[in-house]
């Protein structure tokens, strides 16, 4: 589905306009992807709206094209901010310069290819001769280039040459940034959300990718390591000591953790030796820690994710939901 953001005179009108057309979005569970190509001055109003009607789940990616990038709007630093925890971003920032140095044009661009085409040719030609010097008629038949051969050498030579010497179109760049931020706020010391450098497009070299422009959906989380609290019964030996983590609710941990490129740091409840014989004392130990806000010198708040053998109740589910970004 396309949408079209109309103009407006306040960021009063223009927050409404987007509210309207985020309104207008179809809801499904399933996930989704937008390319949104806006100016600059807009983008913190489409991150905020796409957050409030909840389409920024780490499901969801965001592709979002700023053309009108520049010497003064070139800070997407700002951006940075609006991003939390589990969510998907990337913006193709417009590079190009405008100077008086600048080739364009379909006549540019002709002569340069006609040029390194021609030169191609001589170079291919001029070393086919020479081979076929040193080898008999019979022998040349046998070992010539295919047509295919000689026309990929030929379109190779003419990439490298024009990525060397070409000049038309060498002020048009587009570049792509992406948001780090999965699993930062489970870190000991909080650090902002990172915008690296996750690709470049030049019009003679085309487009050159360095990372995954959605470096979680590609990476997970990158090999973080992240909190949990298991209310998990687990085999201690006579010193008091764990022996391993093991069971099938690890197995599950285990199958995320490499589907998901995350490494485990457990935090072992005090009370969890002999088991919870039901949800409701478990739910009651559960909400006796998460009402602390700390627990053995962690901040609940920067758990990633919870253990259990039962279901919780439905008020300390609640709890749990309010401070896990991620399904669980």
């Amino acid at each position: 589905m396309i949408f079209r953001i109309t103009n407006a005179e306040t960021d009063w009108e223009m927050s409404k306009i987007i509210y309207d057309l985020f309104a207008k979005f179809p809801r499904t569970d399933e996930s989704q992807n937008f390319l949104v190509v806006v100016k600059f001055d807009l983008v913190s109003f489409i991150i905020e709206m796409a957050k409030t009607f909840g389409l920024t789940m780490p499901e969801n990616q965001w592709l979002i094209v700023i053309p009108d990038t520049n010497m003064i709007n070139t800070n997407i630093e700002i951006f940075a901010g609006l991003i939390s925890e589990g969510e998907n971003f990337c913006f193709l920032i417009n590079k190009s310069v405008t100077d008086t140095s600048c080739t364009f044009g379909l006549l540019c661009h002709l002569r340069e290819l006609l040029n390194v085409l021609l030169s191609g040719l001589e170079r291919n030609i001029f070393e086919e001769l020479k081979l076929s010097e040193n080898v008999s008629e019979e022998e040349w038949e046998t070992i010539k280039p295919l047509k295919s051969d000689r026309r990929e050498s030929i379109i190779v030579y003419m990439r490298t040459r024009l990525g060397e010497i070409g000049t038309c179109g060498n002020c048009k760049s587009w570049l792509a940034v992406s948001a780090i931020r999965w699993g930062i706020e489970f870190q000991e010391t909080t650090t902002p959300t990172q915008l690296i450098q996750t690709g470049h497009w030049k019009m003679q070299a085309g487009l050159k990718l360095s990372d995954y422009i959605f470096p979680h959906i590609g990476g997970g989380f990158r090999g973080q390591t992240l909190p949990i609290i298991t209310f998990h019964i687990l085999k201690i030996n006579e010193s008091g000591h764990i022996e391993k983590y093991s069971g099938m609710v690890f197995e599950i941990v285990n199958e995320l953790s490499n589907s998901l490129n995350f490494t485990c740091n457990v935090i072992v409840t005090l009370n969890n030796t002999e088991g919870f014989s039901n949800s409701s004392l478990l739910s009651k130990e559960m909400e006796r820690i998460f009402n602390l806000g700390y627990y053995r010198g962690l901040n609940v708040n920067q758990v990633a994710l919870v253990l259990t053998m039962f279901t919780p109740l439905l008020s300390t589910r609640a709890q749990l939901t309010a401070v896990l970004p991620y399904h669980y």
